[in-house]
């Protein structure tokens, strides 16, 4: 395997679709696809669509890093606010490597990166949700807060003061 490097999606639009598509998968591998209609599928990928193209701007948030290696995303990270208030809590989501890219401290990287932007727009804490993960983040410094649900799904948050 190649050597990996991480940047900022901005700079590689043509990345997007992989981007999405990595979500999108991930989503329904979580969730009970099996008991949505195609178009309601299709619907979900158009409107995650839309949402990441947000990120397509030099703004401070919503920003995404990607991973990358011989020219291909091989994974990525978000930071958000789930709210249009910039007082709003910082997100870091969508924590993703592909599969044969993993344990070469890829997701790691991602991680840090996201928690430096943080900390360099002067963010004091951040948060994340975990489908199955959390063991992960908790190793990386992060404090579980909280058994919660998303989109009829049980998840853990999880918080880090920066």
């Amino acid at each position: 395997m190649s050597e990996w490097a991480i940047a900022d999606l901005v700079e590689y639009p043509e990345w997007l679709d992989s981007i999405v598509e990595w979500q999108h998968a991930e989503w329904l591998r979580l969730s009970d696809a099996a008991a949505l209609s195609q178009t309601d599928l299709s619907k979900a990928l158009h409107e995650r669509q839309l949402h990441m193209r947000t990120h397509l701007t030099h703004d401070a948030i919503p920003k995404t890093f990607v991973a990358y290696a011989d020219d291909q995303p091989v994974g990525s990270v978000s930071l958000v606010r789930y709210n249009a208030d910039p007082a709003a809590q910082l997100w870091l989501t969508n924590l993703y490597v592909q599969p044969s890219w993993r344990y070469k401290g890829i997701g790691a990287a991602l991680l840090a990166r996201g928690e430096q932007v943080a900390r360099d727009l002067e963010v004091k804490d951040l948060w994340l949700c975990s489908f199955d993960t959390a063991d992960y983040y908790l190793n990386f410094g992060w404090r579980w807060e909280r058994t919660a649900e998303l989109r009829g799904l049980q998840v853990e948050v999880l918080h880090k003061v920066l």
